[in-house]
C-alpha cells in the first residue's frame, strides 16, 4: 500500500456484499450497476468456464478500465492511453456450498481520480440491447438524433450516451438496410422504390459518378402547375463526399413553398449548372413551358447558366413595379379586376392531371425509338451487341449499376502544402476563385484607362491603322492587324471569301453558298421563325445581276447574314462595330477547333478583316440566336463562357 502514489480513492465498501447471486450474468449486472453509481468503470479483466480439464474453473476477475499497463508497440509511434495500472480487483466464483456466486474484494483502491459524471465514456455509454433497439425504432421514423437521445434519457434514467454513440448506431443500422449494395446502388434503389424522375452522368470515361438530378413525381405535378417562381440555393459539406447539394424550389399562388428537385454536382462550374438546368427543363411537360423569375444570391456561374438554359427568364422579382401597379388601383379607389391578376396567384387547386401539349410538339410515345434500338441491335456483331446491352441495363437495372463515388473527400480548408513557387499576385498555392479573377481583370483595365507617362501606347498595325481606332478601345490591344479590300458593295462577301480561304475574289461564291444556305430543306423551319416577313427580302439581297459595283440594298448587313455565314460554313463569325456583336452555329453543337472569322465595320459603310490574337475577349450574342437556335447549340455558349465573361469585364461601364 505504502507504493500508492498520492492520489488514492478507496470504493472498497461499496463493493462489499455477502449477496449471493444465481448466474454469472447477475453477477456481472450487479458490479457494473454498483461502479456506475460510485463512477467506477468495471471491466472484465478475465474470464474463465469450468470444462472438466485440469486448471479450468468458473470464475470472473473485474479490474478498473485503467487498470493495466499501456503497450509500447513497435513501430515508435507514440499514442496516448488511459490506463495507469489501477490496482482495483475484484473475485467472483461459485460458492462451495451451492448457494450460488459470491463476490471478494481483493483491492478496492484506485490510484486516480473518479469523475464527476460518466457521461459519454466510451465504455458506460455503450448502448444496451433494449436501447439498441429504441434507437432503431426512432430511427425509422426519421426521428433527430438529438431528439433520439432526449427520447432515450426519458425512457432510461441511467442511460450515459452521447450523441456520438447514436449517430454511429444509426450508421450500423444504414450499412445493414444496405447490405452488399454500393452507396450508389442503395441511392439508386430508394430513387426506384419512392418513383422518382433522375438523371445521373459520369466523369470523363470512368465509372465515377459525377452529377445526379432527382425530382418526386408530385413535385413534376407542382412544377407543371406553379412554373412561374423558382428559387434555386447551393448547400454545403452535407455530405461526406463534398459534393454541393443544389436544391430548386417552387412557390405556389398561396405562397407555400414546395421542393421541385436536388442535385448533387460535381463542383459549381457553368458547365455543371447548365446540365443541372438541361434536366430540370425536361421536367416541363409543355414544350414551351419555362420559369418566368428565377430567384438566386450572387453566384455567377449560376446566373451565367440560367442565361443560356432559360434565355427568356429573369433573376430579380422586381417589388417596385408590383406595388406601383396595385398602388394605381388604391389611389383611384377601383377593385383589382380578376383578368389582371396573373394566372399564378389564382390557381387554388393542385387535383390538375398532367396533361401533354398537342400543339406544342411535345412527344412522350417510345415505338420509333424501341424499334431503332432492336434495328441497330441485330445490325451489330457481337461486340457491338454487348456494348448496345450493357448501356441499356444501366437504364433497366439502376441498382446493378457500376457507377462509384468519388475516391476521395475534397479539402476543403487550408493551402496546398507543396513545394515550389507559388503564383503571383496570390497567397496560396490554388487556383484563384473567379471574384479573384474579377478583381484582378478590374484592377488591370483601371490601371489601363488612368493616363501615365510610362505607359506604353498601343501599337497600331502598319497596314490600316486609321481603322483599327474606329473599334472599342479595349479590344484594340488584341488587334493584330487589319486588312482592306475592294470597297464595291462586295466588301463584306469579300472578307468573308478571304477567311475562308477562296481569296477576296471568291466573293460571287459566298453569295452563292449563302443564297443555297436559305433555301435549305433541313432549316427551312429556323429561317422562316427567324427572318418572318423579311425571309424574302434577305433572299433578294444576295441576288446580283452584275460583276460591277453594288447598290446599298446588295451590301452585306448584319445581324441577318451574320447567322447564314455562322451557320454554312459552321464558324463563329464576330463583328467589331457598333455593336459588337458574336454569331454562334444554330443547328451544330460546340466543336473545339472551330474557326473563328473577325470581321470588322469602319466609316459606316465599309467591310474589313480584323487578324486577332490568340484568346481574344468575344462580344455577347443576339437575342434571337437564343430565342431560335437549336437545343444542342447549347454547348457554344459553355465552350466560349470565359472570354465572353471576360469582354463583360472590359467593357467600360456607362453611367
Amino acid at each position: 500500500m505504502e507504493n500508492l502514489p498520492k492520489i488514492c480513492v478507496d470504493t472498497t465498501d461499496a463493493f462489499m456484499t455477502t449477496k449471493r447471486f444465481g448466474t454469472r450474468e447477475e453477477v456481472i449486472r450487479w458490479i457494473r450497476e454498483v461502479g456506475i453509481d460510485n463512477k467506477v468503470t468495471v471491466i472484465i479483466s478475465r474470464s474463465d468456464t469450468e470444462t472438466g480439464k485440469r486448471g479450468r474453473s468458473n470464475k470472473i476477475i473485474f479490474g478498473c478500465d485503467k487498470g493495466g499497463k499501456h503497450k509500447i508497440s513497435d513501430s515508435g509511434t507514440q499514442s496516448a492511453s488511459k490506463k495507469c495500472g489501477c490496482p482495483f480487483k475484484i473475485r467472483s466464483t461459485p460458492a462451495k456450498d451451492g448457494s450460488g456466486w459470491k463476490i471478494d474484494v481483493k483491492c478496492g483502491l484506485h490510484n486516480h481520480g473518479l469523475p464527476d459524471r460518466l457521461e459519454g465514456h466510451s465504455f458506460i455509454g455503450r448502448l444496451t440491447t433494449d436501447e439498441k433497439q429504441h434507437v432503431a425504432d426512432l430511427a425509422k421514423r426519421h426521428v433527430a438524433p438529438r431528439n433520439i437521445l432526449l427520447s432515450l434519457q426519458d425512457k432510461f434514467p441511467e442511460n450515459v450516451t452521447r450523441i456520438t454513440q447514436v449517430y454511429k448506431h444509426k450508421s450500423v443500422i444504414e450499412k445493414e438496410i444496405r447490405g452488399p449494395r454500393s452507396e450508389i446502388q442503395h441511392l439508386f434503389k430508394l430513387i426506384e422504390d419512392a418513383r422518382y424522375v433522375y438523371w445521373s452522368r459520369k466523369k470523363d470515361d470512368s465509372e465515377v459518378v459525377r452529377e445526379i438530378f432527382w425530382a418526386h413525381p408530385n413535385s413534376v405535378k407542382l412544377l407543371n402547375i406553379f412554373p412561374i417562381v423558382l428559387v434555386m440555393d447551393n448547400t454545403y459539406k452535407t455530405n461526406k463526399y463534398r459534393q454541393p447539394l443544389f436544391e430548386i424550389v417552387g412557390m405556389t399562388s398561396t405562397e407555400l413553398t414546395f421542393a421541385v428537385g436536388f442535385a448533387y454536382m460535381e463542383s459549381e462550374q457553368t458547365e455543371n449548372f447548365c446540365w443541372v438546368l438541361e434536366k430540370l427543363k425536361e421536367l416541363f411537360v409543355k414544350k414551351d413551358m419555362c420559369p418566368q423569375v428565377i430567384l438566386t444570391d450572387r453566384d455567377l456561374a449560376l446566373m451565367k447558366a440560367i442565361e443560356v438554359v432559360f434565355p427568356n427568364s429573369i433573376n430579380l422579382l422586381c417589388r417596385f413595379h408590383i406595388n406601383k401597379n396595385v398602388g394605381r388601383y388604391k389611389v383611384g379607389g377601383i377593385p383589382i379586376p380578376i383578368d389582371v391578376v396573373h394566372v399564378h396567384w389564382r390557381k387554388l387547386t393542385m387535383e390538375v392531371e398532367l396533361e401533354i401539349g398537342e400543339d406544342d410538339g411535345s412527344k412522350v410515345d417510345m415505338t420509333a425509338a424501341m424499334d431503332e434500338l432492336w434495328r441497330r441491335f441485330r445490325s451489330l456483331d457481337v461486340v457491338g451487341k454487348r456494348a448496345l446491352r450493357s448501356r441499356v441495363c444501366e437504364l433497366a437495372y439502376p441498382t446493378m449499376t457500376t457507377l462509384c463515388p468519388p475516391p476521395e473527400k475534397i479539402k476543403t480548408k487550408g493551402g496546398v502544402k507543396k513545394k515550389g513557387k507559388k503564383p503571383a499576385d496570390y497567397d496560396v498555392y490554388r487556383d484563384p476563385s473567379y471574384h479573384e479573377y474579377v478583381d484582378k481583370a478590374s484592377q488591370s483595365s483601371q490601371r489601363q484607362s488612368q493616363p501615365s507617362q510610362t505607359s506604353k501606347k498601343i501599337k497600331l498595325s502598319k497596314k490600316q491603322p486609321q481603322f483599327i481606332v474606329q473599334f472599342p478601345n479595349h479590344i484594340r490591344s488584341y488587334i493584330e492587324d487589319v486588312v482592306n479590300v475592294e470597297s464595291d458593295g462586295n466588301c463584306g462577301f469579300r472578307v468573308i471569301a478571304s477567311l475562308h480561304g477562296y481569296g477576296e475574289d471568291g466573293w460571287s461564291m459566298v453569295r452563292r453558298e449563302l443564297g443555297l444556305e436559305l433555301i435549305d430543306k433541313d432549316r427551312s423551319t429556323l429561317y422562316d421563325k427567324l427572318f418572318s416577313n423579311r425571309l424574302s427580302a434577305v433572299r433578294e439581297s444576295l441576288m446580283i445581276e452584275s460583276f460591277g459595283s453594288q447598290p446599298p440594298e446588295k451590301w452585306m448587313s448584319l445581324p441577318d447574314m451574320g447567322y447564314l455565314i455562322a451557320n454554312r460554313y459552321n464558324v463563329v463569325l464576330v463583328c467589331l462595330g457598333n455593336p459588337c456583336i458574336t454569331f454562334f452555329p444554330m443547328t451544330s453543337s460546340h466543336s473545339p477547333n472551330v474557326s473563328i472569322y473577325c470581321i470588322g465595320f469602319v466609316n459606316q459603310n465599309h467591310w474589313v478583316q480584323v487578324n486577332m490574337k490568340e484568346g481574344f475577349p468575344l462580344p455577347p450574342v443576339t437575342l434571337d440566336w437564343k430565342k431560335f437556335r437549336s437545343h444542342i447549340t447549347t454547348t457554344w455558349m459553355l465552350g466560349f463562357a470565359g472570354r465572353m465573361q471576360h469582354w463583360q469585364l472590359l467593357t467600360p461601364v456607362i453611367a
